[in-house]
């Protein structure tokens, strides 16, 4: 039987297309290394959905910036938004500034601004005693999704505040919980986070039913060391910007690897220690470089390189 097969599996390993090699990053513009104003230290990057900008969280100053789909800055929070250290944070459904900042000593929760900036009256619901969210990204249907420093997923009711659901991510007391990071939400719906202590992309339910995950901790190719983000292009490929190997790993729609594409360094265009990362429907990836107060736009494109 094994040899009657065998021909059968050649012929179906040829039939099979061959998986898209990608080219080296191209740099298309670097926001702000310089300038007024400058970023100190950037910590989050997302995409108006709406319009294509970014707005980015920089916990230097403690402000919010806005630039439009071309790097031109638009805005910036004041001191009238009375943020402390924005860690995370992007604009909602109706164009309002959400983000986590700090509450009291030793505790952040969200924070919504309206469109100018000014602080609005919203208290979300604790997802656990002395919750503390530390990312944030939006759901789907408009909620906000958040990740705390002990690896609990919660996602609240925008409008209300209310909590509408949780799951642990991480083992109770893992003492390195904290590196559960930002959520992203996938084509399919499904919100998809990683994970740099196993090395890994934890996948969820759109409603926090039930979840699974991907990915082998390692340096080889294919494997993801400290993996910090996850975004999405336009063709559903899953993406993972590994901040310990300085570069992008890129996954089919099946969570098969297909390539990474990145370079260690400080030049235009290589990565240190990125942070954060977003994807557009372009093409264009964004990445968060906190340390030099980066933020770098690539293009990916695919060769007929095998």
């Amino acid at each position: 039987m094994r040899t009657k097969l065998l021909p059968v599996l050649l012929l179906s390993a040829l039939l099979r297309p061959a998986a898209p090699v990608f080219s080296a990053p191209t740099l298309v513009y670097e926001t702000l290394i310089s300038g007024d104003p400058a970023l100190t230290r950037p910590g989050s990057v997302t995409l108006d959905p709406e319009t294509g900008g970014l707005c980015v969280t920089d916990e230097g100053p403690g402000t919010l910036d806005v630039f439009d789909s071309h790097g031109f800055h638009r805005y910036r929070t004041d001191r009238a938004s009375a943020l402390s250290t924005p860690r995370d944070g992007c604009l909602d459904a109706q164009g309002r500034f959400v983000v986590t900042d700090a509450a009291s000593p030793g505790t952040r929760t969200i924070r919504r601004l309206n469109f100018l900036g000014e602080p609005e009256e919203f208290r979300p619901q604790p997802a656990a005693e002395r919750w503390s969210p530390w990312h944030l990204a939006l759901a789907a249907d408009g909620g906000y999704l958040t990740v705390d420093r002990t690896g609990l997923l919660a996602k609240h009711d925008a409008d209300t505040g209310a909590l509408l659901w949780k799951l642990a991510l991480a083992p109770p007391d893992w003492e390195r919980a904290e590196l559960v990071g930002r959520p992203a939400v996938g084509p399919d719906g499904r919100i998809y986070v990683p994970d740099a202590g196993y090395g890994r992309v934890i996948v969820v339910a759109a409603d926090g039913s039930s979840h699974e995950s991907f990915g082998t901790k390692g340096v080889r190719r294919g494997d993801l060391a400290f993996p910090v983000a996850v975004a999405f292009d336009a063709d559903g490929r899953i993406l993972v910007l590994d901040r310990m190997k300085h570069v992008v790993s890129i996954f089919d729609a099946d969570r098969r690897f297909l390539n990474e594409v990145g370079r260690v360094g400080t030049r235009p265009g290589d990565f240190y220690n990125p942070v954060g990362m977003a994807a557009g429907p372009d093409g264009r990836i964004y990445v968060c470089q906190g340390f030099e107060g980066r933020i770098q736009v690539f293009r990916l494109a695919e060769t007929d390189e095998q």
